[in-house]
């Protein structure tokens, strides 16, 4: 019987849970405590029928029939979880449900006896190669119930590992308190001594810059002045050092290395990197940014709707 047959009021409230699921998580959705006709399936997986037999409601768990004493109980475990009838006779006949993943259905009964969560994790990965493509609804649940457990197994063997890790942490954290103030204080003093030395080579490198480039302007000079006497009077400049040394620990070695300071002019610079994969992927984040804020239009980007699972 297909779910159209259903069509007179007792099935009302299954059809329209069928149509729109996400209704029923919504805050201001309520369940009574009245089993409604139609079929579900519990939260580990046991397909439930019910309908109405004269006056008289039946629920069956599995294709098995249970007492009316535990009708409320669940019914409201299962009021939320409505599936198509076929679902319910394939599962009820010994299939698996159309959207669960194979791979996670035969390790049902690994699970019950005991398999450890990192040997399910590896059974699973492996199961993940099945899914070439996803083109129909049926094969995106399936690949999502495989995900969802994954998640699940993620979270367990993750939080045994921060358990495992905790009493580590708290020692490392009281050698830290400890001991990293004054590592930081020494650190910090040295490199103010740092940023001073550099500072100070810095400027003899200015100065013997500027000095050469006095004497080449004085040597134009005399050589416009035909063959006259070069000014050697230009400013004494300490010589620079590639390497410092003191009278206590190792020497410090001294290299020169352009830097870029600023920007002249913003035009130029962002011409000579129009192209760079660095320069594309900031001002996608800032337009991401954007967009996200509530910006609809951004010209010269491509804008796309993309779906994401949370």
């Amino acid at each position: 019987m297909d779910d159209d047959d259903y069509e007179d009021d007792s099935y009302a409230y299954w059809r329209a849970a069928l149509a729109d699921p996400k209704r029923l998580h919504s805050r201001d959705f309520t369940v009574t405590s009245t089993p409604e006709c139609g079929f579900y399936r519990t939260k580990d997986g046991a397909p439930v029928a019910i309908w109405k037999d004269e006056d008289d409601t039946i629920i069956a768990v599995g294709g098995e029939e249970i007492h009316h004493r535990r009708h409320e109980g669940i019914w409201l475990a299962v009021a939320r979880r409505p599936i198509r009838e076929d679902w319910y006779h394939i599962v009820r006949d010994g299939g698996a449900w159309p959207d669960l993943d194979e791979g996670l259905a035969q390790m049902g009964d690994n699970i019950r006896h005991g398999q450890d969560e990192v040997a399910q994790i590896d059974e699973l990965h492996d199961q993940v190669r099945t899914y070439r493509e996803i083109d129909d609804d049926e094969t995106a649940a399936r690949a999502q119930s495989l995900r969802a457990r994954l998640l699940e197994l993620r979270a367990i063997v993750d939080k045994k590992r921060e358990e495992l890790k905790a009493p580590h942490l708290r020692a490392a954290r009281d050698v830290d308190e400890a001991w990293m103030p004054p590592v930081k204080k020494a650190l910090g003093a040295a490199n103010i001594l740092k940023a001073l030395i550099e500072t100070w080579e810095s400027k003899k490198r200015r100065l013997a810059r500027e000095a050469e480039e006095a004497r080449r302007a004085a040597e134009a000079k005399a050589f416009e002045a035909t063959f006259g006497t070069v000014e050697k009077s230009v400013p004494s400049v300490p010589e620079p050092k590639s390497q410092i040394r003191s009278g206590y620990g190792r020497a410090a070695s001294v290299t020169e290395r352009r830097e870029v300071v600023g920007i002249t002019d913003l035009d130029l610079a962002l011409q000579a990197y129009r192209w760079s994969d660095e320069v594309a992927e900031a001002l996608i984040k800032l337009a991401q940014q954007a967009v996200d804020r509530g910006a609809t239009e951004l010209p010269g980007f491509l804008i796309e709707v993309k779906a994401r699972l949370r």
